[in-house]
């Protein structure tokens, strides 16, 4: 095992110097980009987000293209010009894809992401392409160059906040953009140059000093450590409550419970970069490890593939149901390629990663574009099951069953969460995708839909108006609120004087039955019954804002007369727990 030379300032310096020479057009278009942060923090009224996205993304193309060129196999096979030109075109084109997007859009944040996260697994790929290096050599160098820039960053970042804030509490005051200043120039400009200094150079001329480059490819005794003896036994214990779990609930849970998606698809995650990373260590642990996870990993993300295949199968494609088909699919093959070949085509992962990536995003066939089709073709195959699109029109025909109103009021949003509701020509020009009456016009269904009986769930409705109601022939006015739980009440109950007699209003809820009682003097009981008309608010909605009319309650019996506004009502359902709370002002006449 080699060891990583001494740490030398002056060769760390050296380092820097050379990367300003190995990659100029990087580093240009890094100062670029810290230009434009620099100009928005002095502020600006310009749109700087796409600009700066831009700017990271020529860094790293180019980034990439220096590796490509130091590769002999590209410059062997003239492929050194069409690389940089696309490095070149690569910004531009982003750029003009990014202006047509609303700013800070899910679609311009995906697209800008996963371009980088493609550039920079180029940057890890190109050099060994056709080497005798392969893909976790470089892999394993990038690990241990990140976190360095890193530790380097932060005690840079740390050591001048504390002399920017010495210089603000002793001798004058700094202001505050200093310190966004300092954190631009920090973790924009020194760590990607600091990174880049530390990567290895695996041209024809760096052969001279190989001792170098071997030692920049090894795994340092505290990574081996890390991995060996604290990483893989973890991985090994969660992968055994993981397949414990998938055996006692095959039948059912697993293929319903959303949370373990994203658990199948971390734990796939860790192990192969975990795989990747324990390729160069040379001991029993991670022997064990590389020859034996795969066979582990394998029917996992298979099962994994299987279970978001199923949950597809129940709706739309969205965005996020693609990137977890996709990366389910890379994740089979991945474990494949594993348990099959070992470490012998690990480089042929990168080339499959880049290619689902750029996939994503290639104009035509990118993800926005067929989640968008997908939503446009399903909803108006609904409308027209129903008879409902005539003329490239909504028209109300007749109800529309409770799950498919779900799929279009969720299928709708999804298509404003990415800014493709142009897709829909019959939607009117003005809908309002949150307005409860836009829906009830347009589709003769709300948007709040009741949920199943026995579900969780909460109601809220609110007096949507200000009150302005008169009197009228009532005698006595007042307010009351109360809160339930388990048959416990908490109200305010009312003490009323009328005609030298005392009255005794109260909130009464038993067996969660809602009524309210009148006592009077005489110790007689009316009693009015809140059931029938709290059951009318909870068949329309789940949260609204009220009418006055529709907020209203009218009762009366041979010796009173009620009316009820409610100013809000929120009732919550946990199983066989119910939780009730409301308040109201009442108007009593007495006969």
């Amino acid at each position: 095992m080699q060891r990583l030379p001494k740490f030398n300032l002056k060769n760390k310096i050296a380092g820097i110097s050379a990367s300003f020479k190995r990659y100029p057009w990087t580093i240009l278009f890094l100062i670029f980009t810290a230009f434009i942060i620099a100009w928005d923090i002095e502020g600006t009224n310009f749109e700087t987000f796409k600009l700066i996205t831009s700017g990271v993304v020529a860094a790293l193309a180019f980034a990439a293209a220096q590796s490509a060129k130091e590769n002999e196999f590209f410059t062997s096979k003239g492929w050194t010009l069409p690389v940089f030109l696309f490095a070149f075109l690569v910004a531009p084109v982003h750029y003009l894809i990014l202006m047509g997007l609303a700013d800070f859009s899910v679609e311009l944040g995906i697209r800008s992401f996963i371009l980088l996260l493609s550039l920079f697994v180029a940057l890890l790929f190109l050099p060994i392409i056709k080497s005798e290096y392969k893909f976790e050599d470089n892999l394993l160098a990038a690990f241990k160059n990140f976190f360095q820039a890193l530790l380097f960053s932060l005690v840079l970042f740390a050591g001048v906040g504390i002399v920017l804030a010495a210089i603000n509490l002793l001798l004058f005051d700094v202001d505050y953009r200093v310190y966004m200043h300092l954190t631009n120039f920090v973790f924009v400009l020194f760590a990607p140059i600091f990174f880049l200094s530390l990567t290895p150079d695996f041209s024809k001329h760096a052969a001279e000093d190989l001792k170098l480059l071997e030692a920049k490819l090894s795994c340092p005794k505290v990574l081996e450590v890390l991995l060996s003896y604290i990483a893989i036994p973890l991985t090994w214990v969660f992968s055994i409550i993981l397949v414990f779990y998938i055996l006692l609930n095959i039948r059912s849970k697993f293929w319903l419970d959303n949370l373990l998606e994203p658990m199948l698809i971390s734990y796939s995650a860790v192990v192969i970069l975990l795989f990747l990373l324990s390729a160069k260590l040379d001991n029993p642990r991670a022997k064990t490890f590389i020859k034996r996870i795969p066979y582990v990993l394998l029917p996992i993300v298979t099962l994994q593939l299987g279970a978001s295949a199923y949950h597809l199968s129940l709706g739309f494609l969205t965005y996020q149901r693609y990137f977890v088909l996709v990366y389910g699919t890379f994740a089979f093959i991945a474990a494949l390629v594993f348990a099959l070949q070992s470490l012998k085509r690990t480089s042929l992962i990168a080339a499959l990663m880049l290619v689902f990536l750029l996939a994503s995003i290639f104009p035509g066939i990118d993800v926005f574009r067929l989640s968008a089709n997908s939503h446009v073709k399903g909803l108006n195959a609904i409308l027209d099951s129903y008879g409902m699109l005539q003329d490239n029109s909504v028209v109300i025909t007749e109800k529309v069953d409770e799950a498919n109103q779900s799929r279009i009021i969720q299928a709708i949003r999804y298509l404003s969460h990415i800014d493709k509701l142009d897709g829909l020509t019959w939607l009117p020009e003005k809908f309002n995708v949150y307005s409860d009456q836009d829906y009830q016009e347009l589709f003769g269904f709300g948007l709040y839909l009741p949920p199943a009986k026995g579900e969780d769930n909460y109601f809220h409705f609110n007096l949507g108006e200000d009150l302005s109601a008169a009197i009228g022939d009532y005698d006595y006015f007042g307010q009351m609120h109360a809160f339930t739980r388990q048959n416990v009440v908490e109200t305010n109950d009312l003490k009323i004087e009328f005609e030298d007699a005392l009255y005794h209003l109260y909130f009464d809820y038993t067996n969660k039955e809602s009524a309210l009682h009148l006592l009077s003097p005489d110790n007689q009981v009316s009693v009015f019954s809140l059931e029938e008309f709290f059951a009318k608010l909870r068949e329309k909605s789940n949260t609204r804002e009220l009418t006055l009319s529709e907020a209203t309650y009218r009762a009366e019996n041979q010796d009173y007369r009620i009316k009820l506004i409610f100013q809000s009502y929120d009732l919550y359902n946990k199983g066989p727990e119910e939780e009730l709370y409301f308040s109201f002002y009442i108007f009593i006449g007495f006969k």
